[in-house]
């Protein structure tokens, strides 16, 4: 048979338990939300370093496309000059043959 103090010691012990689970749960649940915006920050970061990362692939494909077109213009000239090259000393030696 319990005693009325008993039983009231044990309500108060029980009121005291629940408040610390509470107070434990809170806890932990702070934790966690501090740990997922950790998280979320980290993803952030890491999605922003890939973007910068395209961005600069984006700009170095550019520039390469550009040096290629340059490149092959380059390339025109120099052998439309190596045409007039060859046609000069063409000419040279028909010339050179009529003197003669």
């Amino acid at each position: 048979e319990f005693s009325s103090n008993r039983i009231q010691e044990l309500e108060q012990q029980v009121v005291k338990d629940s408040e610390y689970c509470d107070s434990q749960d809170m806890s932990e649940k702070s934790e966690l939300i501090a740990s997922r915006d950790h998280l979320q920050g980290l993803a952030l970061n890491f999605a922003i370093s890939v973007l910068k990362l395209k961005m600069k692939c984006n700009k170095r494909s550019k520039e390469q496309r550009k040096l290629f077109t340059q490149l092959a213009t380059q390339k025109e000239k120099v052998s439309m000059l190596e045409q007039c090259l060859d046609e000069v000393k063409t000419d040279r030696k028909t010339l050179a043959g009529k003197n003669l």
